[in-house]
């Protein structure tokens, strides 16, 4: 069990310190001010070691797209 877990440790520890390392770099341009908020997107992400598979994290994703709808809507609704 344990060979199991230090096998996916090392496949997924790029990934993972990939994904820190792009978090890391937006928050220090969000409280520089070059940015509004943090978020992930994986398309042409240089922090990566690949490219994630489907429209999840995609910028133009249908998952995306309903979360600007979302978003949009809330801010309509509180006055924003």
């Amino acid at each position: 069990m344990t060979v199991i877990n230090m096998v996916s440790i090392l496949a997924l520890g790029g990934w993972a310190f990939g994904a820190l390392r792009d978090w890391e770099a937006q928050r220090r341009a969000v409280e520089a001010g070059e940015k509004d908020e943090i978020r992930f997107i994986a398309t042409d992400n240089p922090y990566l070691p690949g490219t994630l598979p489907g429209d999840i994290w995609a910028v133009d994703g249908a998952a995306h797209a309903a979360i600007t709808e979302r978003r949009a809507a809330l801010e309509e609704a509180s006055g924003s």
